[in-house]
């Protein structure tokens, strides 16, 4: 993270996001609230303008996920930028979109944070899926070992002979 980057955090990230997908739908702030209204929050074209233009400070859990729903994209996609730059987590902490990212989809625990504990708490879903996941990169490791040790193995019990230029022995 470059120190002359200036850090968004998570209510102006999510607005300049909502923004941009409002934007490439060709929606007027009215009609995202009319698809907001759909799931169950209540925002007129006033709210959706207020939290484009910075002046809401809040967006609730809630709220985000009747965004992500209305703008069918993945909730961390408006919660964090789309690239590395840097993110305001807390007031206190900044960190890579990147290693947000990864973090909230709980993928990876924040630098300095309980590593087993971050793991631990995890879905049974979530925990098979992984297992799923290694198992697979696992036994493709063992089939490329598997195949250079057989290479090897033939490799070692054919005699090499010169070959003349035709690809006979030469003699």
């Amino acid at each position: 993270m470059s120190r002359h980057q200036k850090s968004a955090g998570p209510v102006p990230t999510i607005a300049l996001r909502v923004k941009e997908l409002r934007g490439r739908r060709g929606w007027t702030a009215a009609q995202l609230g009319e698809a907001l209204g759909k799931h169950g929050v209540r925002w007129d074209r006033f709210a959706v303008a207020n939290l484009e233009n910075g002046k809401r400070q809040n967006v609730t859990v809630q709220e985000l996920i009747a965004l992500a729903l209305a703008l069918d994209v993945a909730p961390v996609n408006l919660l964090v930028p789309l690239d590395d730059r840097p993110y305001q987590l807390t007031p206190t902490r900044a960190e890579g979109a990147d290693t947000v990212r990864a973090w909230v989809r709980g993928e990876e625990p924040l630098p300095g944070t309980d590593e087993r504990t971050f793991m631990g708490e995890v879905s049974t879903k979530d925990l098979q899926e992984q297992r799923r996941y290694l198992s697979f990169f696992d036994l493709e490791k063992i089939a490329k070992e598997r195949q250079a040790a057989a290479a090897q193995s033939f490799e070692s019990h054919i005699p090499m002979e010169p070959l003349d230029e035709e690809g006979r022995p030469d003699q």
